[in-house]
């Protein structure tokens, strides 16, 4: 029911109880109002409540439902303003933190902007501010106005204006190019005059005064790029004179080696003759190894490769390297080592040089670890890391180490730590790696011995077997023609073919040596074999001879002889349309070996019909 007028209820505005005479006097009595809005409203509340004996006087005036809905009605006042007081509170401490964020940022960026001010201003090099919008240089460091011409307080400047003009080429070069936020930049250009000018560029992207622009130093390399190209240069003679210096001393002691003995052969008797014989021919070997070291450094032969069992044929080259020398040497094969495409040839040349560097190494009484694993990872770094997969031939001697000074030219031909050990043992044997798709590498600590591994890419393929050697002297019988410009070895080869029983033709070029195959073809009367030379001088060298003489005959058989093992086709010979590769210097057994292993084919084998052309 509705309260009567007595009660004092404003229901028309939030149910406040309208005050009674007893309570604005007591309130007048009551202390200032709290600052804090909720204690505020609590003490508002609390000023209206009635009291018990207030209650009791009312009491007989209004009902018990009118006091309980003035009780509801005032609790819920109290909630709300405690509510509203708290959610007040909330926004002012968020408003205290923005505002203390944002002072903190202000200082920040304040510092930020000194530091860059002062390392701008400070800065040695040449450094510009350019806005990415208009290409216009907004503003400049001491050296870039020197350098510029560019006076302080001056007005921007359009890049396309800019000086000197190298700077200006710099600076639009590296605007072609799409560098991202981060811009680094060595470029080189020939000028008008026709020098060469390099440059150096870093660059970053920032914001000034609300515009994108790009922070840029330049500075001109040139003179230190022309005193680094000076230096390589001097080094590289310093590396060439070494190897020439070194070739010359042990071609020289060869040559005095196979000259006295001859002489030596020609004035003694018969008995003598045989033994000096075979001393000149054995320094003529040592001068076979030299150049096939030397091949292999100069433009790397390229290697005859088939699948091999590696742990086999390591087993094999170490004791032939080792024959001799005052090592200790010890061999350790992984039970699982995978195979591996390999010349064997220069496979036991690498050994043969990573041994003798050992023993240069560690002298008399040193040992020497011969290790052969698997490995899977880089081994420009010796980390496996789950890549590539490798056969890796640790060498571990210990002996001194290498000294840190001599770590950048440990594979330069003809240096060595030590008197004497010069050569271009190590140098070959990284060569060699190389070619075969392997590295050669090394790590050393003064004191604590040397380890050098070199790395071949494993194989899958199944190890070829080796065929049993055919016999020493090739049946004669048939015709040869023999493409050699040189006479000497046109002799050699008409006087060796010729004691087994062979006919031999001689041509010095490979135009000659087509038209006497054709006519042998057309008379009925074919070479059985040819063997030619790769390469001659202003003349049709081995290879577009047999191509000529192919599209004649199919059937015909050449074998290639050169002393370029470096070029392909000494390796793919077959593809070049050749049945067999004869490496020079060869001795009598190789030429024979390689005989037998194509004549007997050629003899066996019917010719099909020859392809004659009407010119």
């Amino acid at each position: 029911m509705l309260a009567s007028p007595e009660v004092g209820l404003y229901r028309p505005r939030m149910g406040f109880p309208r005050p009674s005479p007893r309570s604005r006097r007591s309130r007048q009595c009551r202390p200032a109002p709290c600052p804090n809005l909720a204690l505020a409203a609590v003490a508002l509340v609390a000023l209206s409540w009635p009291e018990p004996a207030r209650a009791q006087e009312l009491g007989n005036d209004r009902t018990v439902a009118e006091l309980e809905a003035l009780n509801r009605s005032r609790q819920d006042l109290l909630e709300w303003l405690i509510l509203g007081a708290g959610a007040l509170g909330t926004c002012l401490a968020v408003v205290l933190v923005y505002h203390a964020a944002r002072v903190r940022a202000q200082r920040a960026a304040s510092e930020s902007e000194q530091r860059y001010r002062a390392l701008f201003q400070t800065s040695v090099v040449p450094t510009l501010v350019i806005d990415l919008e208009t290409r216009t240089v907004v503003d400049l460091n001491e050296p870039a106005r020197s350098l510029c011409g560019t006076p302080r307080g001056s007005a921007p400047v359009d890049l396309a204006e800019l000086e000197p003009e190298w700077v200006r080429i710099a600076l639009c070069r590296l605007f072609e190019s799409d560098t991202g936020d981060e811009a680094a930049l060595d470029d080189c250009w020939i000028e008008r005059s026709g020098g060469l000018r390099w440059t150096e560029i870093r660059g970053s992207k920032v914001a000034v005064d609300g515009r994108r622009c790009c922070l840029v130093s330049v500075r001109d390399t040139t003179a230190t790029r022309v005193l680094e190209e000076a230096q390589r240069r001097q080094d590289k003679l310093a590396s060439l004179g070494n190897l020439a210096g070194g070739i010359a001393h042990d071609f020289n002691n060869a040559l005095t080696a196979i000259l006295g003995h001859i002489a030596l052969a020609r004035e003694g008797d018969s008995a003598e003759r045989e033994q000096v014989l075979a001393i000149a021919e054995q320094a003529a070997i040592g001068a076979q190894r030299l150049t096939a070291q030397l091949l292999a450094f100069a433009k790397g032969g390229k290697p005859v490769r088939r699948t091999v069992e590696v742990g086999k044929l390591l087993r094999e080259a170490v004791a032939a390297a080792g024959a001799g020398s005052n090592l200790t040497i010890r061999v350790e094969i992984a039970d699982d080592l995978r195979p591996a495409q390999l010349d064997s040839a220069q496979v036991h040349q690498v050994v043969n040089n990573l041994v003798a560097n050992a023993a240069q190494a560690a002298g008399a009484g040193g040992e020497l670890l011969v290790r052969a694993t698997n490995f899977r990872g880089e081994p420009a770094t010796a980390e496996p890391n789950g890549g590539k997969e490798w056969v890796r031939i640790d060498f571990v001697d210990d002996g001194p180490g290498i000294p840190e000074e001599a770590r950048a030219h440990v594979f330069d031909p003809y240096f060595g730590t030590q008197a004497g050990s010069g050569g271009l043992g190590l140098a070959s044997a990284y060569a060699i790696c190389n070619h075969h798709g392997g590295t050669l590498t090394f790590e050393s600590r003064p004191g604590a011995g040397a380890t050098f591994s070199a790395f071949f890419p494993a194989s899958t393929a199944p190890v070829s077997e080796i065929e049993p050697p055919p016999p020493a002297d090739p049946s004669g019988g048939g015709n040869i023609l023999v493409l050699e410009d040189e006479p000497l070895v046109q002799s050699v080869l008409r006087r060796m073919l010729a004691r087994w029983g062979f006919t031999v033709e001689t041509v010095t070029d490979g135009r000659i040596a087509v038209r006497r195959y054709r006519e042998q073809l057309e008379a009925g009367e074919p070479f059985d074999l040819l063997i030619m030379d790769l390469t001659i001088p202003n003349g049709m060298g081995g290879r577009q001879a047999i191509a000529e003489i192919l599209a004649h005959d199919p059937d015909a058989r050449a074998i290639v002889a050169s002393g370029y093992s470096d070029d392909p086709t000494m390796a793919h010979y077959r593809e070049a349309g050749f049945v067999a590769a004869l490496a020079k210097p060869f001795q009598r057994a190789d030429l024979a070996n390689v005989l037998n292993a194509v004549l007997p084919q050629a003899r066996l084998e019917p010719r099909g019909d020859a392809k004659l052309d009407d010119d």
